[in-house]
């Protein structure tokens, strides 16, 4: 049952919160999430944390650059690999990158083994690929990584944003124990803006790659507090996530873990108030 970015910010800003925990909550407060009590994915996290970064697919060249960055300027994330990347990220050019990043303080959460559309899966297919992902995590990180994940942070984001408001879906990944990780700002709309989807080709050529990086680096002025900021793993993200990083750490960057869970646990004691 989700929060509007407007209506989390609203009941969520640093000044608001105590008040609005003394008091019970509407319904209203979600406005366009199930019928049933329980809150299982955000969009935003509480302001009072600062900015979350995350980064999504993982591709082994690309995102060995964005990883530089995180090690270089201490600016941890939420990774949203595919499974089937995380044996190569293991070992990649002699290097597990998967490690290199907890070290920085990243956590790594579950983007679906092969990156489908959830709406095109039957309910089957929907937890084999959630759990094929665990399989590969597994593999690539130990078992007690996996363990220590579906303990304290089991994250999901859903490929394509398909399916995270179609209640199957819903019930078929929550009840594997997971909760959905959305967001409020991405590049999406830079990129399709420049290019057309399926020709990346030109986009990858200068002048035309020079300028998708230089206005996704511009539009980072619209970052604020409380935003979970989605990049992936492409290249113009890896030119362009390093000023990301700064703009967040200007603004506060949000410790991935603490930041979830105490954003989840304020959301939880809000439900809990609803008549």
């Amino acid at each position: 049952m989700p929060l509007s970015r407007r209506s989390f910010l609203k009941l969520a800003g640093a000044a608001a919160t105590a008040a609005f925990l003394s008091k019970p909550l509407s319904a209203r407060a979600y406005d366009d999430g199930f019928p049933q009590h329980g809150v299982y994915y955000i969009r935003a996290i509480d302001p009072r944390f600062g900015t979350l970064l995350s980064v999504d697919d993982g591709y082994s060249q690309t995102f060995s650059i964005i990883a530089k960055i995180i090690e270089r300027r201490k600016c941890p994330i939420a990774f949203f690999p595919m499974g089937r990347m995380l044996h190569i990220l293991a070992d990649y050019e002699g290097e597990n990158i998967l490690e290199k990043l907890v070290e920085n303080g990243c956590i790594i959460g579950n983007h679906s083994y092969s990156h489908p559309y959830f709406t095109h899966l039957d309910d089957k297919q929907i937890a084999e690929e959630l759990l094929n992902w665990e399989k590969a995590l597994a593999d690539a990180m130990g078992t007690d990584y996996l363990r220590m994940m579906k303990d304290r942070f089991p994250y999901f984001r859903i490929p394509f944003g398909a399916g995270k408001n179609t209640a199957r879906v819903h019930r078929v990944v929550t009840d594997l124990g997971y909760k959905f990780i959305d967001w409020t700002w991405d590049e999406g709309a830079i990129l399709t803006d420049y290019h057309a989807i399926d020709q990346p080709d030109k986009a990858l050529k200068e002048p035309l790659f020079s300028q998708i990086v230089n206005a996704i680096k511009q539009s980072t002025e619209s970052l604020r507090r409380g935003d979970i900021a989605l990049m992936h793993s492409n290249w113009w993200d890896a030119y362009a996530f390093e000023t990301l990083c700064e703009k967040a750490q200007k603004l506060g960057l949000a410790d991935p873990e603490t930041a979830l869970a105490g954003t989840f646990a304020l959301l939880n004691r809000m439900e809990a108030r609803l008549p």
